[in-house]
């Protein structure tokens, strides 16, 4: 199967000098452009309007293996190419918006080879942006738009879910340390000590404390001891919600009082050591649903203090939208919004939750419908506010939306 733009084939090509496009509001780094986003260029994405249309959204990843011999990623890439030329009349896809969407098709056999990747660029040649993203995000997504503005719900939520956390395993005075970011795990040594503990038991798996003298004990408390104390002293190695611990279920009995002294509900929780030399894929395996738990209870919570702070909360489209346009939010709570609109001014920017006729703020008649999800980012986006995506969640009072304000 062959994917068509309505461009010649010289058009279609890229020289040196394009490759290398300078932009006007984003960095052209190279290396930058494989990197996860910070807010500040998220929030020029969010501002970034063409009037003609021509922002192209492109976020792609999958984690079956595919069928090489039959192009599956080829196929999958040219078919959201094709969806969005057929949009078009026949021949009136405007020129650069073809480079870009040729550039995009030329991407396939780099994603063949990776397709777990979770891959985003953000283009509009006319304005002379490529913005080019790899995230290990562990979800799968094949989306592709092209309008007036970039699509960044998608992107928010690959971002979340690549939360820097580690996970520390710990069997009979041994460690080991890894680092997990999305679906990557990397093992770290030299961080933490090992502690000389000998017990008496000749198969160690028939308990930590049985039969263990007292010296043994005092050697235990001290090692606990340090690896909490050198755990606390890396970085990053103490905020909320950084750290799985994997160790056997006697151990923990004995360790958990000393890891308490770890601040800020540092430890997201715990797994039962199936065996210290597991390799890095099960610790991933292990920890992944842990970070998932805990993320999902934190969202939980802030929801349902939202629900007890009526002063302080707003629910739903048009109360979110109402504070956001006030400067009120200082977090945001995104479920799934399908189906949910609002109202982008092209002539003011402005968003609006009715439709009528006329710009509530400039009068004018170019109103556009536009994703509801799209347009609370935007806006929260610019006033700098916390968005948390929060998956599927069966809450009565949630409709989509939820915002904690500032006052």
């Amino acid at each position: 199967m062959i994917w068509i733009i309505a461009i010649s084939t010289a058009t279609a090509q890229t020289t040196g000098e394009e490759e290398v496009m300078p932009t006007h509001i984003l960095p052209t780094d190279p290396a930058a452009s494989k990197q996860i986003p910070e807010q500040e260029e998220l929030r020029t994405l969010a501002a970034f309007h063409h009037p003609g249309a021509q922002a192209v959204s492109f976020c792609y990843s999958r984690h079956s293996f595919p069928d090489k011999s039959h192009h599956t990623e080829k196929v999958a890439i040219g078919k959201l190419v094709q969806d969005e030329v057929t949009k078009f009349r026949p021949g009136a896809v405007p020129e650069l918006l073809s480079k870009d969407l040729n550039r995009i098709l030329a991407m396939s056999d780099d994603i063949q080879r990776t397709p777990t990747l979770w891959r985003a660029v953000y283009a509009c040649r006319e304005q002379k942006i490529w913005r080019e993203f790899d995230l290990p995000a562990p979800e799968e997504i094949a989306l592709m738009s092209v309008s007036s503005r970039f699509s960044l719900v998608p992107l928010l939520a690959a971002i979340q879910s690549c939360r820097r956390y580690r996970a520390v395993l710990m069997e009979s005075g041994k460690t080991r340390l890894f680092q997990i970011q999305g679906s990557e795990v990397q093992e770290i040594t030299g961080k933490l000590s090992e502690g000389d503990l000998i017990r008496r038991s000749e198969d160690s798996r028939v308990g930590w404390s049985r039969r263990v003298d007292g010296n043994v004990e005092h050697q235990e408390r001290a090692w606990f001891r340090l690896i909490v104390d050198e755990l606390a002293k890396l970085p990053g190695g103490h905020g909320p919600g950084t750290l799985v611990v994997g160790c056997r279920d006697d151990m923990w009995g004995e360790a958990r009082p000393y890891f308490a002294a770890l601040e800020n509900n540092t430890i997201m929780g715990r797994f039962h050591l199936p065996g210290f030399d597991m390799g890095a894929q099960e610790v991933l395996k292990e920890a992944r649903p842990i970070f998932e738990q805990y993320q999902l209870d934190q969202y939980k919570d802030l929801l349902h203090a939202i629900d007890d702070d009526n002063g302080r909360g707003a629910h739903g489209l048009h109360a979110v939208l109402k504070a956001l346009a006030a400067g009120k939010v200082q977090k945001m709570l995104l479920g799934d919004m399908t189906g949910q609109t609002a109202n982008d001014c092209g002539e003011c920017g402005r968003i609006q939750p009715e439709l009528k006729n006329k710009c509530a703020f400039c009068r004018s008649s170019q109103l556009v419908p536009i994703p509801a999800d799209e347009a609370l980012v935007r806006l929260a986006l610019a006033q700098k506010a916390e968005i948390l995506h929060i998956p599927s969640v069966q809450e009565e009072t949630f409709h989509g939306v939820a915002a904690m304000l500032r006052y």
